[in-house]
């Protein structure tokens, strides 16, 4: 797919990511005047901007409800049957609510700083594409120690009857560290095991080796040092929202 077929939100966002310019400014559109040129394109009318903003209330929903373990809230921002593909599960969304809290319980504890949100919207179908900074408290080696990740939540969300929910999520990995909690300590950690994994996403890989086994890493998730990962992700989801119309 070119870009002279595509909307221009969707070609600019391509670019942007591809580049590894997207993070908390939302789609990369600060980045000069060419940018600026060519997103977000026609105004939205006020219908398009109360639909936006109901997305919009999902999608931040979800995530406040994460880091603030109210888990009832995030079980309502999906829909029964929804997937959620990430670095450490792949499952549905009511068994990813039940799985968060279970961490939760377990004392595992995380945030999420997020960007603006780029909505699209056809028919009844919708995408959103959010910045996100993940920050966990986790133990390496017997120390703690904290976990960054620079990613992008890429989503899917239906309105079926009067409510929009999320119906996919997933993301795209562009680089994280793992950093001590007290900074005179020095945190062990396993060279070779680093080696093996996909640089845009390594230090997750790791935790999950740590928590659930070395067969739980992933090798084939959406990150910026396989460029074509990302492109699959965008074109897959540019031909679903347009069965929406």
């Amino acid at each position: 797919m070119s870009d002279q077929h595509e909307k221009p939100t969707s070609a600019l966002v391509r670019r942007a990511v591809l580049a590894g310019g997207v993070g908390l400014a939302g789609a990369g559109v600060t980045a000069g005047p060419a940018a600026a040129a060519h997103f977000p394109g026609p105004a939205p009318r006020p219908k398009d901007l109360a639909v936006q903003k109901e997305i919009e209330t999902v999608v931040l929903a979800e995530r406040w409800a994460r880091d603030m373990a109210r888990w009832d809230v995030m079980a309502e921002q999906f829909h029964p049957d929804s997937l959620v593909d990430i670095s450490w599960i792949r499952t549905s969304g009511p068994e990813f609510v039940r799985l968060s809290r279970q961490s939760f319980e377990a004392g595992g504890r995380s945030c999420h700083v997020l960007s603006p949100v780029l909505i699209q919207v056809e028919g009844n179908r919708a995408t959103a594409d959010t910045g996100v900074v993940i920050a966990g408290r986790i133990r390496v080696g017997g120390a703690g120690v904290f976990l960054t990740a620079c990613s992008r939540i890429v989503e899917r969300l239906e309105k079926r009857g009067s409510d929009w929910r999320i119906s996919e999520l997933k993301c795209i990995y562009q680089f994280d560290c793992l950093t001590p909690e007290n900074p005179g300590e020095t945190v062990a950690l396993d060279p070779g095991r680093l080696a093996r994994y996909r640089p845009s996403y390594s230090a997750l890989s790791y935790w999950v080796e740590e928590t659930r086994g070395a067969a739980a890493v992933r090798d084939d998730l959406p990150g910026v040092d396989r460029p074509e990962t990302i492109e699959n992700l965008y074109a897959a989801n540019d031909a679903w929202l347009a069965r929406g119309r």
